[in-house]
């Protein structure tokens, strides 16, 4: 345990974010550290994951060498986030233990986590109302309402007459959320995969109802959506790791989304998305993977030690692990097919007579 903390410590030093990633990654495994061990940390690795914590997406503060790292540190401070927590929940148990009158003393680290209450908006009078707002807002929570407004009410109007507005709108969102416009306080909405969840719902709506509009996702897009679906891994993995089911229903919508929305993708057959998909779905792959196996090869993780941990996560893993193999075939065969269509015919004195 003090050699993962000596090594978290080094690599926040360095400002090594896929270094601080690894270990956070260990210290949030159920199976490689289990909350008992947590107990009796000193207030110096305490303070080393309190300012992960409380890290801002910087980008001059770090080494970035593409455009995923600012959301890699955001994950980290998620992460961070999450390894307080159970350690709250470690000290709590061992001072309950010796007397339940008493509170756990622990430090106030702004409850990064916490789940902020919900707010009452005014339903727009319009779809056109409703699409401006949509378009316009910087706030997460009224994103949330009126893509549930949208989805309630206005769907088969907006299918009807209003496809690529939203089209548009939805691909902006996306861009500004991986950008992190909105900040990166977590709330109940992103916590809890409902804003992943309400994006993903109205693209797979929009591409089933236009299908020509899947053309119109490019590369950097599916870039920015395996992003999101990687970052929806990791929420649910965290919550489960702290026994929070509150929006369960949440995380098996996610699950049944995010494989249609990749089989969407790859529908087109165009060779650049099918690569990006493939390079996403192994992402999301390895960053479960970590979780549960601190070996690199897949013959090591412990599908049955998955299932008890969350059923539901083993058979997305196998969903996803299956949905790789038949992309990689798809792109041989692709890419197979184009070398054909390239091939000029030789010509020969005798052929042109």
């Amino acid at each position: 345990m003090e050699d993962i903390f000596c090594i978290l410590e080094t690599a926040l030093k360095r400002k090594n974010s896929k270094g601080i990633a690894a270990c956070l990654n260990t210290l949030n495994s159920p199976n490689l550290c289990p909350v008992q061990s947590l107990h009796n940390l000193s207030d110096r690795y305490i303070k080393v994951v309190e300012v992960i914590a409380s890290t801002s997406s910087n980008q001059q503060d770090y080494e970035l060498d593409d455009e995923k790292s600012l959301k890699e540190i955001e994950l980290n401070r998620i992460m961070a986030s999450n390894l307080l927590n159970k350690i709250m929940n470690a000290q709590k148990v061992v001072v309950e233990e010796q007397d339940p009158n008493v509170s756990t003393p622990f430090k106030d680290v702004g409850n990064t986590m916490a789940v902020k209450t919900s707010v009452n908006f005014e339903k727009p009078f319009s779809v056109k109302t409703c699409l401006f707002q949509l378009n316009e807002s910087n706030d997460i929570n009224r994103i949330v309402f009126l893509l549930d407004n949208i989805i309630n009410s206005h769907f088969a109007k907006i299918l009807q007459s209003y496809s690529y507005n939203l089209f548009s709108i939805i691909s902006k969102i996306i861009q500004r959320y991986s950008n992190g416009d909105f900040g990166f306080d977590n709330n109940e909405n992103t916590k809890y995969c409902i804003l992943q969840n309400r994006l993903l719902k109205c693209l797979l709506a929009l591409i089933e109802s236009k299908p020509e509009l899947v053309n119109e996702i490019d590369v950097e897009t599916i870039n920015l959506l395996s992003q999101i679906m990687e970052e929806c891994c990791l929420y649910i993995i965290q919550n489960l790791s702290n026994s929070d089911r509150k929006h369960e229903y949440e995380y098996k919508l996610f699950f049944q989304q995010s494989i249609k929305l990749f089989e969407l993708l790859i529908s087109n057959h165009q060779i650049n998305n099918i690569q990006e998909v493939i390079n996403s779905i192994k992402s999301i792959i390895e960053r479960i993977k970590m979780y549960f196996s601190s070996y690199p090869s897949e013959e090591d993780l412990d599908l049955e030690e998955m299932a008890i941990f969350y059923n539901d996560l083993k058979s997305y893993y196998e969903d996803v692990r299956g949905l790789l193999k038949k992309t990689e075939t798809l792109a041989d065969l692709v890419l197979s097919t184009a070398k054909k269509r390239t091939v000029k015919p030789s010509y020969t004195k005798e052929n042109m007579v």
